[in-house]
């Protein structure tokens, strides 16, 4: 690991959680009470909305397990007292188990769009329309068609008695490829795979030379069981695990090692060209284009007025540098028109404050920085005191302070 990128990084997310938490935190709330609304239209089950928010796996941070909810209070108190890690979780988690439902009202817009919008009036008809032609020119049908009914023969019948929708059909038979990687048909709601170029190359089934420029670009680390612990260590979360994170942890009678850090278990593949092309432009590199912010920036853009710099911005402290560096975020957006303008040419500082700006934020007023060397020792030690105190911003903000005021400069000061 280059500690000396990392701690570039972290010091940007440190940074940005400290100016910008409450803002960011604020928007997933809004996202998250836009999809209660969407689901609310048809089911105002609290229970059914505590099964889509909450899960029981823990490979992930972010997670708190299912919650004790009877009202629709206590639910919406709870989303606005948890962290960013919380709900982009949470986000995270609806996603996995709504597919058939977002397929649906694809359909129901296309039948009767008029009470679709009367219906739904804050989500993006534009978005939807986009998605449905995606889908349609992807099938080389109308989507109405895959919601008839239709015998073995595929002739078309009424949809009384047992027989399923056609997209249900498909959708069933998902069970017949376990050993394949298979999208079934409603996870087209949020094509983020066949959408995501990247993503089309490295999960090509015939290798050629675009997939060993993209896919080759990393390989596996070693296993090693004390990674996840030392990067916490070196490098802990900007927001402290959560009294909810930590009762989940010791119900599962688990620990920090289950979370899984790309930074753990893969790393730069130096004989492939896109990774001299990053490390040319001096750039972090710890994964792929970020799917994970991919998948959040294309749940987001279903809704009206969210702002999806703000997504962006969140998705670096969810996710750097333990999963993803700043400029894989990046990418990310770039690859679904949110960031149109970004590249690697530019510094990671600079792209920042240029998305700060398109936020409509201040920018961070001086770039952070690292000289490394005996020195970065020094202020892991810091860091690690900090996390237990008043947190690792202040702490560290001291200690660059004195170093930069020794040296007679400025560049580490944040």
């Amino acid at each position: 690991m280059n500690n000396d990128k990392i701690l570039y990084e972290y010091n940007i997310v440190l940074a940005l959680n400290t100016k910008y938490n409450s803002i960011i935190k604020d928007e997933l709330i809004k996202v998250i009470n836009l999809i209660i609304a969407m689901i609310e239209v048809t089911n105002h089950d609290v229970d059914f909305l505590c099964y889509l928010f909450f899960s029981e796996t823990i490979s992930e941070y972010g997670q708190i397990g299912k919650q004790e909810i009877t009202t629709k209070k206590q639910l919406t108190d709870l989303i606005s007292s948890l962290n960013i890690r919380e709900l982009f979780t949470i986000i995270n988690n609806f996603r996995k188990k709504i597919d058939c439902f977002m397929f649906e009202l694809l359909i129901n817009y296309k039948q009767n769009t008029e009470t679709f919008i009367q219906n739904y009036p804050f989500l993006d008809e534009k978005y939807i329309k986009y998605i449905i032609k995606f889908i349609e020119n992807m099938l080389d049908v109308d989507i109405i068609d895959l919601s008839l009914c239709y015998n073995e023969e595929f002739i078309e019948m009424p949809c009384e008695m047992h027989a399923k929708p056609f997209y249900r059909r498909v959708q069933d038979d998902d069970m017949s490829y376990p050993n394949w990687n298979y999208s079934n048909i409603c996870s087209l709601w949020l094509p983020a795979t066949y959408g995501d170029s990247n993503q089309l190359l490295i999960k090509e089934s015939k290798q050629n030379k675009l997939y060993d420029i993209v896919a080759k670009s990393m390989k596996k680390k070693p296993n090693d069981v004390s990674c996840t612990e030392d990067m916490l260590r070196l490098f802990p979360f900007v927001e402290p695990l959560s009294s909810n994170e930590q009762h989940f942890l010791e119900l599962k009678q688990s620990n920090t090692n289950n979370f899984l850090f790309t930074i753990c278990n893969s790393e730069p593949n130096d004989a492939n060209f896109t990774t001299q092309l990053r490390n040319k432009y001096k750039k972090l590199i710890v994964s792929y284009t970020s799917g994970h912010t991919v998948i959040m920036l294309m749940i987001c853009k279903y809704f009206k007025d969210v702002n999806l710099f703000l997504i962006t911005l969140g998705c670096i402290i969810w996710l750097v540098p333990y999963n993803h560096s700043i400029n894989e975020i990046f990418l990310a957006a770039k690859e679904v028109n949110v960031f149109k303008d970004y590249t690697l040419k530019k510094t990671t500082y600079e792209s920042v404050n240029e998305i700060l700006r398109l936020s409509g934020l201040s920018e961070l007023s001086q770039i952070p920085g690292v000289n490394g060397g005996s020195n970065l020792k020094k202020t892991k030690k810091r860091q690690m005191r900090s996390s237990k105190k008043e947190g690792n911003y202040k702490t560290l903000q001291k200690y660059l302070f004195k170093k930069n005021k020794k040296q007679k400069t400025k560049k580490n000061y944040l």
